[in-house]
């Protein structure tokens, strides 16, 4: 599974091995252009990090120091709109959790931070994060590593 989402991100965004005290860090941006008459108005763009660690002490406190490490790498495009950090425990238990924030009261988007466990071969995620679940399953399900 991890093999496959390794293939995806390396093709099409970057996945640096180790990163700082993770494991991994891997990353994809997805842009959506919105156009009139074939005319390009505007481009919104969203961002996918998934950061990879080894196991978890007490899952409130690894959290916190999750989504503070993940301000260094936030990037703030005029045209943001979404950035996802998910991090991937592949040892041990961690309960599933989710924040949110606004940026400039919704103007520049908003940024989710959660964390994801793999069960049974396949990863979970908070209910929020659910089209990231069934997106991130799809690439590690899928037999040639291609975008599904």
């Amino acid at each position: 599974m991890l093999s496959k989402l390794k293939e995806f991100f390396k093709k099409r965004g970057v996945w640096i091995e180790p990163y700082g005290e993770y494991l991994f860090l891997a990353k994809v941006k997805f842009t959506t252009y919105h156009t009139t008459f074939f005319l390009k108005d505007y481009e919104i763009n969203s961002f996918l990090y998934l950061i990879g660690a080894d196991s978890a002490g007490n899952p409130e406190e690894e959290f916190k120091r999750f989504k503070e490490a993940t301000r260094e790498i936030l990037e703030l495009p005029p045209d943001h709109y979404l950035s996802s950090f998910c991090l991937l425990l592949l040892n041990g238990e961690l309960p599933l959790l989710y924040s949110s924030k606004s940026l400039w009261f919704g103007i520049k988007g908003k940024v989710e931070w959660g964390t994801l466990v793999l069960k049974e071969g396949k990863l979970k995620a908070p209910p929020q994060m659910e089209k990231i679940e069934k997106f991130l399953n799809s690439i590690a399900t899928t037999s040639t590593g291609e975008f599904p």
